[in-house]
């Protein structure tokens, strides 16, 4: 969360101290967690891989990914709207 707010202030060093700091400790969390922490890096690609992992095992999750904001970033990306339901 707080490598998106320094994103958007454009404090962009520090975003990526913050995410380096975060990518450490995200081995052991869950597969949608991974796919926020990479759309909140800016890592679409990793972010879509493990969304579609994630909802492979929780297909309910659909509705809150697609108004999760932590991945209002991939909200434009035709992938995304294919994997929440979205066309």
């Amino acid at each position: 969360s707080l490598t998106s707010v320094l994103r958007k202030l454009g404090r962009e060093t520090e975003a990526a101290e913050q995410l380096a700091r975060a990518r450490e400790l995200m081995a052991d969390e869950s597969t949608y967690n991974k796919a926020c922490f990479e759309a909140i890096a800016g890592n679409a690609d990793a972010a879509l891989a493990h969304l579609e992992k994630a909802l492979e095992k929780a297909p309910g999750q659909r509705l809150w990914a697609s108004r999760d904001p932590d991945l209002a970033s991939l909200h434009d990306d035709p992938r995304f709207g294919e994997l929440v339901g979205e066309v």
